[in-house]
């Protein structure tokens, strides 16, 4: 399967390689050491690096020195190998990645995974779940029985069994045993998106089909929906309950907590407290300080802490104490930061969405199209298999002697515009760029 991956992947780049070469209404105006220059390269750079462009002859022959003097520097760059040195090609081929995206979009695909975006950062969903975990690249005999184990905890649960039950039975979530599969609320991009998806298009009470995602299948039961609160700012005062807590380790807690909040009715700062007593270490020496949660940020919180939180009216103000599966807590409010519209968000999201998993679909829809503009059509799947069946892994390492059987070079392996690439073809671009080839190979590995 890897090999016929990357010999796809070499089908294409041969195919970019050919597109837009032996035009006639595309003239070479100079040739330097032997390379040619085309005259749509000149004027591609000319406009672009001209905002107000003139086409008068005195400034298009004082650009064209400019450009000469470019393309003799490059030139020189080349001798001196600067274009293989393997610091300055990763950084190239990051460069080219980040430029191409905006170019690489079903646009309107794009503003539509925007607008969704927004609509659940303004809504919320809480949701539990089952998980069997399950390798992106499992084969299809474990991922066989992984579905087959998944789908018998969903029979049980359209028995009457308790989801919660369930969940802390037989969910390889580890966090399962402790919240009964309780995620809590979420919005946008808080979820993988395959998971985000489910649970926003499921009625509450739903209990989904398996979800696959990369870590493997999910159970989803949506238990509520509401609209989102706002991003919070708060800081806590912990003292943690563990489960191996005998009763009197448990009663010296809650009246820990008790004591705690006495010194708080009474005037004691509410950071040094939790810089001396507080168990969270991670939040004690910032005096409780917490990440930011709430939509519009990764961080999420267990219910119970969430529901005390929005709880607050005021800044400053702190709560009772309460207790959550980890322990008990005195939450204070920072800030509570309202949603903005969707026009004061847009950027923010937009950022977010074109660096998340889910903007692939929109890259997949841009391919399609052009694909349809360009009347591609794909032979491939035929005539690859002869690649396949007379190489190994010398092909990668610069080993292969080519295809042993000549009979088939005539034939099509895909065509697109007025392009066409052969069998023939495609066996030269493999034996002219064997170490190419393994370059890309070690680079998607």
């Amino acid at each position: 399967m890897k090999m016929k991956i990357k010999l796809a992947l070499a089908l294409i780049a041969l195919s970019v390689s050919a597109f837009g070469q032996d035009n006639a209404k595309d003239p070479v105006i100079m040739t330097i050491d032997g390379a040619p220059v085309y005259q749509s390269e000149f004027i591609y750079i000319y406009t672009k690096n001209n905002p107000c462009v003139s086409y008068k002859k005195e400034d298009l022959d004082a650009y064209m020195q400019l450009f000469i003097n470019y393309k003799l520097k490059v030139k020189e760059a080349e001798r001196l190998g600067y274009d293989t040195i393997p610091k300055l090609v990763s950084e190239l081929k990051q460069y080219r990645e980040q430029l191409s995206l905006p170019y690489m979009i079903d646009k309107e695909k794009n503003e539509a995974l925007i607008k969704e975006a927004y609509d659940r950062t303004v809504n919320e969903v809480r949701a539990s779940h089952i998980m069997v975990r399950l390798k992106p690249d499992a084969n299809p005999a474990d991922t066989l029985k992984a579905y087959e184990k998944i789908m018998g905890y969903r029979s049980e649960l359209l028995k009457g069994e308790s989801f919660d039950k369930i969940a802390r039975t037989y969910s390889e979530d580890p966090s399962a045993n402790m919240n009964g599969g309780d995620l809590g609320y979420f919005g946008a991009l808080q979820m993988v998106y395959p998971f985000e998806d489910a649970a926003f298009k499921m009625n509450v009470g739903d209990i989904s089909m398996p979800v696959r995602t990369s870590f493997g299948y999910h159970l989803i039961k949506v238990t509520d929906k509401r609209p989102a609160k706002g991003k919070m700012s708060a800081a806590h005062i912990m003292i943690m309950l563990d489960k191996s807590y005998t009763e009197e380790q448990k009663q010296k807690a809650e009246q820990k907590i008790n004591e705690i909040y006495n010194l708080l009715e009474t005037g004691g700062p509410f950071e040094e407290l939790a810089a001396k007593y507080s168990d969270d270490q991670s939040s004690k020496a910032k005096g409780g300080k917490l990440p930011d949660f709430g939509p519009g940020t990764k961080q999420r919180m267990v219910p119970e802490f969430e529901e005390a939180a929005y709880a607050l009216t005021e800044d400053g103000q702190y709560s009772k104490p309460f207790k959550s599966p980890y322990g008990w807590h005195i939450v204070k409010r920072i800030s509570l930061t309202p949603l903005g519209t969707y026009e004061e968000m847009y950027r923010e999201l937009k950022l977010k969405v074109e660096r998340d998993p889910r903007a692939e679909t929109t890259r997949e829809s841009f391919i399609s199209n052009l694909k349809t503009q360009y009347n591609f059509s794909d032979n491939s799947h035929k005539l690859l298999p002869m690649f396949y069946n007379t190489m190994g892994d010398e092909i990668f390492t610069a080993g292969w002697k080519g295809l042993t059987d000549d009979s088939h070079d005539s034939e099509i392996l895909c065509s697109f515009a007025d392009q066409v690439i052969t069998v023939a073809q495609f066996e030269k671009y493999l034996m002219e760029n064997k170490l190419l080839v393994k370059q890309k190979t070690l680079n998607f590995m």
